[in-house]
C-alpha cells in the first residue's frame, strides 16, 4: 500500500487498488447507478440516448461497457465498436473475447499450479556425509 493523489479530485489518499479516492469512487458508483437504473426502466437505448437522458458522458459510458460493467446488445452489438486486445474478435463488452478469456483463465490456473507445486518442493534438506563423517 501507498499513498497517491486520486486521479480524478487530486486528494491525497491510502492507494490499495483504485487510482481514485474512497469518496470519489462512492461518486462513480452514483453516476454509475443512475445508468443502471436507466437502463432497467428503458432496455435496449443506444448509448447517445443513454448519454442524453442521464447526462453521463459518453466516454464514461464506453469505459462501463469497456469495463464489462454493460454490454452492447441487437444492433449495437452489430457495430462492432469493440474488438478483442488479443485476435481482434468483435466483442460487445469488455476487452477479451470469451474464447481469449478461456485461454486466459486456464494460463492463469496453470500458473497457479506451477507455482503452488515449486512451494513443494522449496524446504530444507540436510547435507550427506562424506566417507569421514564430515558434512560436504
Amino acid at each position: 500500500m501507498q499513498y497517491a493523489n486520486c486521479a480524478r479530485c487530486g486528494k491525497m489518499f491510502l492507494r490499495m487498488s483504485s487510482p481514485i479516492c474512497s469518496d470519489c469512487t462512492k461518486e462513480e458508483e452514483k453516476i454509475f447507478d443512475t445508468v443502471r437504473q436507466y437502463l432497467n426502466e428503458n432496455p435496449g437505448k443506444g448509448i447517445n440516448e443513454v448519454s442524453e437522458a442521464t447526462e453521463v458522458p459518453l466516454k464514461k459510458i464506453l469505459k462501463y461497457i469497456r469495463d464489462g460493467r454493460l454490454e452492447m446488445t441487437g444492433a449495437l452489438a452489430d457495430q462492432k465498436l469493440f474488438t478483442c486486445d488479443r485476435c481482434g474478435t468483435p466483442i460487445s463488452k469488455g476487452t477479451l473475447c470469451d474464447g481469449c478469456m478461456i485461454n486466459y483463465q486456464k494460463a492463469v490456473q496453470t500458473m497457479k499450479e506451477e507455482s503452488s507445486r515449486a512451494k513443494l518442493n522449496a524446504g530444507m534438506h540436510s547435507l550427506p556425509k562424506n566417507v569421514d563423517g564430515k558434512r560436504k
